[in-house]
């Protein structure tokens, strides 16, 4: 784990220090590296967050930064975020208390602005939900895309279909069977989370890996996945970029 000296009003890594006779008095500082050991509990607080409508920034802030348990969040979700406030008070500790931690490197606590500027940019994407990303918006193209791992022995499975969606301001949301729904702020972004997950457009995959050789999935196949998919209400994540 390295640090960095962190600007307390933006956020920005100004200087990395590897040592700590580096540290200064007053400073901010942040670990590199931080979500490699938050990864489990962030996950598992964003998919449980995926389901119920975003709470507001401020609120999010108290609950992960400030160990607090707004009643905006309680209200809406319930005693089930009982565990995952524990995981992440859990966290703040262990990442205080750690051989590379806080106290041993720092020589003190994790201040609260120290907490902010590790988790703020998370925090914000986390914010944004279906009601927000949605809003105003309408359709202008859709796209559906195959996933070449879906193919067996001679024929398609049933979750060989991807869906693209282009939106009127530019963004751009991704579907595929166990990615769930993801907005994002450009196309490009979207193709890209679906190209991941193995998926492509039907000629691109014919051409590069069938050799024309092989027959496309069923039109009704795709037709039955889009009214599952329509009568479904899937979990919404927002990725953004930065």
């Amino acid at each position: 784990m390295c640090w960095f000296i962190v600007d307390p009003e933006t956020g920005e890594h100004e200087q990395h220090i590897e040592t700590a006779n580096q540290v200064q008095e007053g400073k901010v500082y942040a670990p590199n590296g931080f979500f490699d050991g938050f990864f489990d509990a962030a996950w598992a607080f964003e998919w449980f967050l995926a389901s119920h409508p975003r709470p507001p920034f401020e609120d999010l802030v108290a609950f992960v930064v400030d160990g607090h348990i707004p009643a905006s969040l309680h209200d809406r979700i319930g005693p089930e975020l009982d565990r995952h406030h524990r995981a992440i008070r859990d966290y703040w500790e262990y990442l205080d208390s750690s051989p590379d931690g806080y106290r041993e490197f720092i020589g003190r606590p994790m201040r609260r602005e120290e907490k902010y500027w590790l988790v703020e940019h998370w925090l914000r994407r986390l914010a944004v939900g279906s009601e927000q990303f949605y809003a105003g918006k309408a359709v202008e193209r859709e796209e559906w895309l195959v996933n070449w791992r879906a193919r067996e022995k001679d024929d398609w499975r049933g979750d060989c279909w991807g869906r693209l969606r282009i939106f009127s301001d530019g963004t751009a949301d991704a579907w595929c069977p166990g990615l769930g729904l993801m907005g994002y702020d450009t196309e490009e972004d979207a193709r890209r989370e679906l190209g991941a997950s193995g998926h492509s457009t039907w000629e691109e995959l014919n051409e590069g890996l069938f050799h024309g050789r092989v027959p496309p999935p069923s039109d009704s196949l795709r037709e039955q996945t889009r009214q599952q998919l329509n009568a479904m209400s899937e979990p919404f994540r927002y990725r953004k970029e930065y």
